[in-house]
């Protein structure tokens, strides 16, 4: 049986990099000003969120993982429910992207779209290529300077620093 290639999906852009294409483009000053004034808005509100509960998100977050194996379902879901409460209070930037597309001219609107096409390809390429290099079994040898045994030696060390910095972060 022979299998067609999966249609490659537009890769989701990220907010900040929505944002930097949304300036780069040719606005008038108006338009400028505007998308500064409502991007540094959008920002404030944002840090200010993050200043007021990423410390309980994260005690949330790491109580949650340690729990999970538990048989303590209710704690668990009373504290997912909470987690989720807070993180759905977080300003939402597609507010700021509709108002921003609203006010550029169709003009505008088309040299957007192309470039968030442009950037979503490349972010999906980039992707695929970091999954690719995840993989031990490679069909083609890499023209790495490493031997084959320095390079299982490097992987093994990455996964045992990896396994390690699980539930030892200092942050």
């Amino acid at each position: 049986t022979v299998m067609a290639a999966p249609a490659r999906a537009q890769q989701r852009v990220r907010p900040r990099q929505w944002a930097q294409i949304l300036i780069g483009l040719e606005l008038n000053s108006v338009q400028r000003a505007k998308a500064q004034s409502l991007l540094t808005e959008y920002q404030r509100e944002n840090a200010e969120f993050d200043r007021a509960h990423q410390t309980r998100i994260r005690e949330l977050e790491q109580r949650i993982r340690e729990t999970r194996d538990s048989n303590d379902t209710i704690a668990n879901a009373s504290m997912k429910q909470e987690l989720d409460k807070l993180k759905g209070q977080r300003p939402k930037f597609e507010e700021v992207q509709e108002t921003l597309w609203a006010m550029l001219d169709s003009d505008q609107q088309d040299a957007m779209r192309d470039a968030l096409a442009t950037a979503g390809a490349r972010s999906g390429t980039r992707n695929q290529q970091s999954r690719g290099r995840q993989g031990s079994n490679r069909s083609q040898p890499s023209n790495s300077a490493l031997t084959e045994e320095e390079r299982t030696r490097l992987q093994e060390l990455m996964r045992e620093r990896r396994r390690n910095a699980q539930g030892g972060s200092t942050r």
